[in-house]
């Protein structure tokens, strides 16, 4: 008898729910059913990113114990970006593959390594010196003088070098250097590398190596958890940033170094990225972005993203706010105080 009261209450309380759903559809206050709209090229919202990888063959050559380990770095790096299909580009100092003294040996060595993993290169300069610090003469030198130790390179593997990379991403304080050391990286046939997810990668990796070369493994893993944190938070700033410029996706260039903490932590960053939604590109299609087009006349003290520099360009270039109507007429002219 239960059994069969409940079965009627429980039919009476679904029909009551179908009446009352028909009837909060049809109201006229009712929010209408969504409207599918297939995407276009003008309404897709593609996340994209390019990866790009500093300071090669390797960062801080010399504190790995053997060619072995160094090699390891590469593996372990190149393994990732293949796993989740993601180009790249090397931006390789001269003076580390050049001459005859071992040291230099093995890293022309570590260089060929790359290539053959089908990883093309970029001038990333002869010494890696900050241009802030450098004559005009000077960083012109430094332009030159890797890429022709370069370029050998780049024939060998049937590549051409097309892009180049200031190092701390600092183009000098003066806009006489900027514009000649641009012009010259224009004149070799180079793209000037900008980036616009830039981070602290290479600070978290000092921290890294030092606690690897210590054997404080626990210490490491803390490092690398607050390493991943850290980028979790700048990619997301500079992605809401560049929302905020444009009002779009844009083509994203991430700026990593060929280092020990990304050795160990390359895939998850990608696994992240991917799980976000972000196609990977390679650099050439990045620059085809109009953004990568904006005026800079911006200068800093320590490099940053190229998103900073279009955005102090703007505020720079801003006309100035209207001045307020004193004659005390139609408030409705003036701005709030």
């Amino acid at each position: 008898m239960h059994q069969m009261v409940a079965l009627v209450i429980s039919r009476l309380l679904v029909g009551l729910w179908v009446v009352m759903s028909w009837g909060c559809q049809s109201s006229d206050s009712a929010s209408p059913a969504p409207v599918q709209i297939e995407a276009t090229d003008n309404t897709r919202q593609v996340k994209q990113v390019a990866i790009t990888l500093d300071d090669g063959p390797i960062m801080r050559f010399f504190s790995h114990p053997t060619q072995w380990h160094r090699t390891l770095v590469i593996d372990s790096l190149t393994n990732a970006l293949a796993r989740y299909q993601a180009p790249t580009t090397l931006f390789a100092i001269g003076g580390l593959v050049q001459g005859e003294e071992p040291a230099a040996q093995e890293g022309a060595a570590l260089l060929r390594y790359w290539m053959e993993k089908g990883i093309p290169i970029a001038n990333h300069t002869m010494s890696h010196t900050n241009f802030n610090e450098l004559s005009l003469g000077q960083g012109i030198d430094e332009i030159t003088e890797a890429n022709e130790v370069l370029k050998p390179f780049a024939q060998e593997y049937n590549q051409t070098l097309k892009y180049f990379r200031f190092p701390f991403l600092a183009e000098g304080q003066t806009f006489e250097k900027k514009d000649a050391w641009n012009k010259m990286i224009v004149s070799l046939g180079l793209t000037n590398a900008r980036v616009t997810m830039s981070n602290r990668d290479w600070d978290f990796d000092k921290r890294y190596m030092d606690a690897e070369l210590a054997e404080e493994w626990e210490l490491r893993y803390e490092i690398g958890q607050e390493y991943m944190a850290h980028m979790r938070e700048t990619m997301a700033f500079w992605d809401s940033l560049a929302v905020d410029l444009t009002g779009r996706n844009i083509k994203h260039v991430l700026l990593l170094h060929a280092n020990r903490i990304n050795r160990d932590y390359l895939g998850q960053i990608l696994f992240e990225l991917s799980g976000q939604g972000y196609e990977f590109i390679s650099l050439e299609e990045a620059y085809t972005d109009p953004i990568y087009s904006e005026p800079d006349e911006w200068f800093s003290e320590n490099g940053t993203s190229f998103l900073e520099h279009i955005k102090q360009t703007r505020l720079k270039n801003a006309p100035p706010p209207a001045e307020a109507d004193s004659s005390g007429g139609d408030d409705s002219q003036g701005e709030e105080p």
